[in-house]
């Protein structure tokens, strides 16, 4: 059954890819036919009755609605009964109109079976259609049945009276409408597909239309049961002359084609129906909603690895070597020296990112021998380039972590510094304050040199030493206070 669903996906996901193709196919094939069967049954010498005429006007069918079908097959069969005799032909204008007040007018997207139901007939295959029309049209497929059925009797009175208005010299003006008409009437196996198609079409929507998730079976199968009851009732009652044996064998074969038709609709999954309730101001819903069957698609997980054409042609590298990991050992920003202490610190990280790039650098000096890239040791050296990547991350998180603690010792070395300078103050006694505002620049240079000095261990030492130059300086004025240690 998977496969079949398999099957029935792929199938619906090509016509909607080609649907405007598809669809130009199967009208050009349909019109085709049914013109090329109409010219046959009402073959009366008409220049219309040619392969390149019906061929013509199925393609440009192709292109317009199926109720257009309707018009070209009436127009055809016209111009036929036009050559026999022009009250039949007035006869079955009158037929047309009130087709086309009937079908055109109210529902046009079925008229076109009022020409496909003929064909059947004509190629001995009517008993499919009764239960495919009650399941895809409903109760509306009885009108163009029964307009198709009357056109295919008529196609067959037509026979014997040309026989007649051929044959009789004092034929009357109207003599070839009267002999249809009354054929019409007497015909007793007319009158048995009336009765099969509207019975049928009318117990197999009724049905179909359950609220039952298998009810479109039990249309199926009552709809040709109940048609091969009336067949056979009426070949009995009237004592009609057709074979048993067909009528079983297209019964089978109507059964089979519904059943593919209402696969590819969708059959409903009983095993997991849903059923639930809800309300509103005015009504009570009760919901039960049956999911279709589908197959789960798989997931496929593809890596997509991107190689340069022109490597993969001349054997030269098709990928980039991982870039060189740069520290704050190796930061080349003006003011500042390469720290010392900086390469012993992040020894580990280093020694991490450098063996990443010695191994992705080995990968790639095996490929550049090759003319062809290998996409699996392609996937390893992109494996290597990332973790030297991580190797480069960890390496400048711990270069940061190597300012940040130079920064904190350089600010308490000028905490220190500042608190000796305090304390001397202290010991010396009461400052003359015009020799503090000499001395004061002097103090404010040599605290600018000192942070020069200091830049290459972190630029905000140096601002941290002249800030605490100040306070110190302005501390020495206010007196003696508790030094910041005690604080």
């Amino acid at each position: 059954m998977a496969q079949l669903v398999n099957l029935r996906e792929n199938l619906i996901q090509f016509y909607q890819k080609y649907e405007f193709i598809v669809r130009a196919v199967i009208k050009f094939a349909l019109s085709f036919i049914i013109l090329f069967t109409l010219g046959q049954m009402f073959d009366f010498g008409s220049k219309a009755n040619s392969y390149l005429v019906f061929a013509l006007v199925s393609l440009v069918q192709a292109f317009l609605p199926l109720v257009f079908l309707y018009f070209t097959g009436s127009l055809l069969i016209m111009l036929n009964l036009w050559q026999l005799s022009p009250d039949i032909l007035a006869g079955f204008a009158m037929l047309f109109l009130i087709g086309c007040i009937s079908l055109v007018r109210v529902d046009r997207k079925s008229a076109w079976i009022a020409m496909a139901i003929p064909v059947l007939f004509y190629l001995k295959l009517e008993y499919l259609a009764p239960v495919l029309l009650g399941i895809t049209v409903g109760l509306w497929a009885v009108v163009p049945a029964s307009l198709g059925i009357l056109i295919y009797f008529i196609s067959t009175y037509t026979e014997s009276v040309s026989t007649l208005l051929t044959t009789t010299e004092a034929a009357g003006p109207a003599a070839g409408l009267q002999r249809i008409a009354s054929l019409i009437v007497i015909d007793r196996y007319l009158l048995v597909m009336f009765a099969a198609y509207f019975t049928v079409i009318l117990i197999t929507a009724l049905l179909n239309h359950l609220f039952y998730e298998r009810a479109w079976i039990f249309a199926i199968v009552v709809g040709n049961a109940v048609l091969a009851v009336i067949i056979l009732c009426g070949r009995y009652i009237f004592e009609l002359d057709y074979e048993v044996w067909r009528v079983f064998l297209e019964v089978a074969l109507s059964v089979l084609i519904c059943v593919i038709y209402r696969f590819f609709r969708g059959i409903g999954d009983a095993s997991r129906t849903e059923r639930t309730v809800f309300e509103d101001d005015e009504y009570i819903y009760y919901v039960k909603a049956v999911p279709k069957l589908k197959v789960a698609q798989r997931d496929h997980n593809v890596k997509d690895i991107h190689l340069e054409a022109q490597g993969a042609a001349t054997g030269k590298k098709s990928f980039e070597l991982p870039p060189k990991l740069t520290g704050p050992d190796e930061d080349k920003s003006p003011g500042r020296k390469p720290d010392q202490t900086g390469k012993g610190g992040s020894k580990e990280a280093n020694s991490g990112g450098r063996s990443g790039r010695e191994d992705a650098a080995t990968k790639v000096a095996g490929q550049e021998n090759s003319t062809v890239v290998d996409p699996l040791k392609a996937g390893s050296v992109k494996e290597e380039t990332q973790k030297a990547e991580s190797a480069k991350e960890e390496t400048q998180k711990a270069g940061l972590a190597k300012e940040g603690i130079q920064k904190a010792e350089s600010a308490k070395e000028d905490l220190a510094k500042n608190e000796d300078r305090k304390t001397e103050s202290t010991k010396e006694g009461p400052v003359n304050i015009d020799q503090a505002k000499e001395d004061f620049p002097a103090k404010e240079q040599s605290g600018e040199d000192s942070s020069k000095k200091q830049s290459a261990k972190g630029g905000a030492s140096g601002k941290a030493s002249g800030v605490s130059k100040r306070q110190g300086g302005k501390g020495s004025k206010r007196g003696r206070k508790k030094p910041a240690r005690d604080r």
